[in-house]
């Protein structure tokens, strides 16, 4: 079982998201959807970092993991059709 949670720091703070799931790891790699258990609430519009607790540890791994700019391409999805024009991107 691993415990994933998002911070707007990268070290202490608060979690603003958490999750659990079972995931497989094959030599110490795994492969997790986030928010396929909780859905992700938070609006992707500063930077987040990616805090792993390993269950039978209790103690979230360090670092953090900063979360790339492709993360936040869900905020993509809320742009109204046609508002984007030449003018605007130039």
């Amino acid at each position: 079982m691993l415990s994933f949670k998002l911070y707007n720091v990268d070290v202490e703070g608060t979690s603003l998201w958490d999750e659990s799931q079972t995931v497989e790891t094959n030599n110490g790699i795994f492969n997790a959807k986030l928010g396929s258990v909780v859905e992700l609430t938070v609006p992707f519009d500063e930077t987040y970092w990616l805090g792993i607790t390993v269950e039978s540890d209790g103690t979230e791994l360090s670092p953090r993991i900063e979360l790339s700019p492709s993360a936040y391409s869900i905020m993509a999805k809320t742009v109204e059709d046609e508002s984007i024009t030449t003018e605007k991107l130039a």
